[in-house]
């Protein structure tokens, strides 16, 4: 398993624009930050006096590259979802699946490819928390300012608890978003397909979907309709998410006082849809035939 897992890394890597373009954004962004927030206090007094106000703390930017691609409409999640799915289509596009299984379990390889892309994907979001971080320290540190909260044992402590905890969920949060690339690649048998069905089956998870339920929930009084929204993996993830970082249920905006998942439900739906898409992908795979 281990030599199918380098095998996928390496595939993935020799594909620089690729890889270029969709992983290695993320970082570059986290940078874009930095050179902004530099800028904006060269250039504006005004954001210079706020900043210094509210000092930004080193344990909210190590936690960047987690929280801006699990944000809840899912925006910045879509260069990753075009690298996912990519990478389980190519193979059919390329048409070298017979070429590759021979020898190998076909759960085996498809397995190797779900780990591959979910540890680039966490690699390179921790790339990101770690340039803003640093950046965002030099910052501070030209300025004269402290970059709260002291390194004490237990500031650290707790930091590499919530940090690992969400690493965590983003690796299963991934597994479960190449579950479903996986699903649309082994169904369509084309990069194109697959990528634009990945997109949109995202964008109509976390916008689509919540503007209809909204309208019904606040204009109709259709207050049952809610658990559309609240059983999707968007929800969940962010639920997930709330308790690792306050220890509350997550607050929505489609209800004020509408119902709330507790913990132990959040992470049961999230490994549902998780099991639902790697399993079915791998059932359809294992049945395929590539002898044309």
């Amino acid at each position: 398993m281990d030599n199918l897992v380098r095998a996928e890394w390496r595939k993935a890597t020799g594909n620089t624009i690729l890889v270029g373009c969709t992983i290695w954004l993320y970082p570059v962004l986290g940078l874009g930050l930095v050179v902004l927030f530099a800028f904006l206090l060269i250039a504006d007094p005004n954001f210079a006096e706020l900043y210094e106000e509210n000092v930004p703390s080193w344990t909210e930017y190590a936690l960047f590259g987690w929280n801006a691609v699990f944000e809840e409409l899912g925006i910045l999640r879509l260069p990753l979802l075009g690298f996912i799915a990519y990478v389980f289509a190519n193979e059919y596009q390329l048409k070298t699946w017979k070429s590759v299984l021979p020898g190998n379990r076909r759960v085996q390889v498809l397995g190797a490819k779900f780990i591959a892309v979910a540890l680039f994907v966490v690699l390179a979001l921790s790339i990101m928390s770690l340039v803003t971080t640093i950046g965002m320290g030099i910052l501070n540190l030209i300025k004269g300012l402290p970059y709260p909260p002291a390194l004490t044992p237990g500031n650290v402590g707790e930091f590499l608890v919530e940090f690992l905890l969400l690493g965590l969920l983003s690796f299963v949060s991934m597994i479960m978003l190449a579950g479903l690339a996986a699903f649309l690649a082994v169904i369509t048998r084309s990069v194109a397909f697959s990528v634009a069905g990945t997109l949109i089956a995202s964008l109509l998870e976390t916008v689509a979907i919540r503007i209809p339920v909204g309208l019904l929930v606040n204009e109709f009084d259709f207050e049952n309709v809610i658990y559309l929204y609240l059983v999707l993996p968007t929800y969940n993830i962010s639920n997930i998410r709330s308790f690792i970082d306050t220890g509350e249920p997550y607050e929505y905006i489609l209800m004020s006082d509408g119902p709330e998942f507790p913990l132990w439900l959040s992470v049961a739906i999230l490994a549902g849809w998780t099991v639902f898409f790697t399993v079915s992908s791998m059932r359809i795979f294992s049945k395929q035939d590539f002898g044309e």
